[in-house]
């Protein structure tokens, strides 16, 4: 096969029936798109059993013998990409055909190495099947992503990102320290070496269950990915007050759920100084205090 267009690294644990899925909306990108080139790299991460995958001359297995984390997985497919441009898949989510080949569209149009795309997120939620968008913006290099205004709904579309290969393997990647925040972590980055294009189409599709346990609520794990997030940013740009506050208090909010009340205490007396003013540091208290988090 000559060079792929885009590389889909596909990171998975102990889902086959999920992944199943995910694999099949992957290979749907080339359905009736001739011009598209893929390559798609399943990184299992040390499951129980060995994944099954199609016999498919675009697909290739890469195994973590033992478990590394997701971010290690990652970085594994995208040591091993050979497309020109690279997609992060999770197991338990799906690609958009026509959204894909958008973002692709945009890309190959523009014909540049420091230009990377990024789509609408549908984020659905499993109990109810509401569905929401995560709608992008444009952001030119050299943006702050903390400071940036936040896409919809509170929430980065960051999932629906593709780069080039070059420049991802080029920052190293995503940070194999955190667990949590790893994608704000990658964009705060790389930013700093790309042009970001926004295309207004549906691209990933995110599935969100409360009963399933996730990194969102592994509190720990997030609240020291946010802190070393907004260590990160401070060692690339600015202070941002509006940065440090937001970010202190999610911290405390994911500390109170795990149990830290002393800890989380000090981290929203940081985001009070930062921005005293700020609403977002206050309704966050108020959560903490009556029980009712909804923790970012």
């Amino acid at each position: 096969m000559s060079r792929p267009d885009l590389t889909v690294v596909l990171t998975t644990k102990d889902r086959p029936g999920r992944l199943r899925q995910a694999i099949t909306s992957v290979l749907e990108v080339t359905l009736g798109q001739a011009d598209v080139a893929l390559e798609l790299l399943v990184v299992d991460d040390g499951s129980s059993m060995r994944p099954d995958v199609p016999d498919d001359l675009r697909v290739h297995l890469l195994v973590h013998p033992t478990s590394r984390g997701a971010n290690a997985a990652r970085n594994t497919g995208l040591a091993a990409a050979s497309g020109r441009w690279v997609l992060f898949l999770d197991d338990d989510d799906e690609l958009i055909a026509d959204g894909v080949h958008a973002l692709l569209t945009t890309l190959q149009a523009a014909n540049r190495e420091d230009l990377a795309a990024i789509g609408v997120v549908v984020a659905v939620d499993e109990p109810t099947g509401t569905a929401t968008w995560q709608v992008p913006r444009s952001l030119p290099r050299g943006t702050d992503w903390l400071a940036a205004p936040q896409m919809a709904a509170g929430r980065h579309a960051h999932n629906a990102l593709i780069a080039p290969a070059a420049v991802l393997r080029r920052i190293g990647g995503f940070d194999e320290a955190i667990q949590a925040w790893t994608h704000d972590e990658l964009f705060l980055r790389l930013l700093l070496e790309v042009d970001l294009v926004a295309v207004n189409v549906p691209t990933y599709r995110m599935y969100e269950d409360p009963r399933r346990p996730t990194l969102r609520r592994q509190h720990t794990a997030r609240a020291a990915g946010i802190r070393r997030t907004l260590e990160q940013h401070d060692a690339l740009h600015p202070p941002s007050r509006r940065a440090t506050a937001d970010l202190r208090s999610a911290i405390a909010q994911h500390l109170a759920l795990a149990g830290d009340a002393g800890g989380a205490q000090r981290e929203f007396a940081q985001a009070l100084r930062a921005m005293p003013a700020r609403r977002l540091t206050w309704v966050r208290i108020v959560r903490s205090l009556t029980g009712r988090h909804r923790p970012s």
